[in-house]
């Protein structure tokens, strides 16, 4: 399934990790398992790629929209640690989970950019990568208590 991911790094105590703003899934049970056991408030969307360019539709209306070209990778596969943060019935989450991947640099643009989200200060990124093939194991979170 595909996910349009709007977050920032954050930190909680001594803990540090990117919390999601916005996410918008193409994948029910995508949808229902963020929103039941990771306190991500994911959206519906359809997403449509052809060849390199890609484009993000919610409710009528292109929340997305561009392309991503990838070049050749360059190293093996490698595994690394992505930490993150959700809000569940008034409690903070976070759980450390294991992303697997092969990396590739790329080159993103994009070309439209919904109001509805946070505004980008130039249309390419800086510094893009694709990780194909990728694996991710998500374990359960752990409610943190308030500081």
């Amino acid at each position: 399934y595909d996910e349009l991911i709007v977050g920032s790094l954050a930190r909680h105590g001594r803990r540090a990790g990117l919390f999601v703003h916005r996410i918008w899934v193409n994948d029910l049970a995508s949808l229902w398992g963020g929103r039941r056991h990771w306190g991500l408030q994911k959206q519906l969307a359809e997403f449509g790629w052809k060849d390199h360019t890609f484009e993000v539709v919610d409710g009528g209306e292109i929340l997305a929209a561009g392309s991503v070209t990838p070049r050749p990778p360059r190293l093996p596969s490698v595994s690394l640690p992505l930490s993150g943060f959700g809000r569940f019935d008034d409690a903070w989450l976070f759980t450390t989970s294991r992303l697997r991947a092969r990396w590739a640099p790329a080159r993103m643009e994009l070309t439209q950019w919904s109001a509805r989200l946070p505004a980008l200060t130039r249309p390419a990124t800086p510094l893009s990568a694709v990780a194909d093939p990728f694996q991710i194991t998500v374990p359960p979170p752990a409610r943190l208590d308030a500081d």
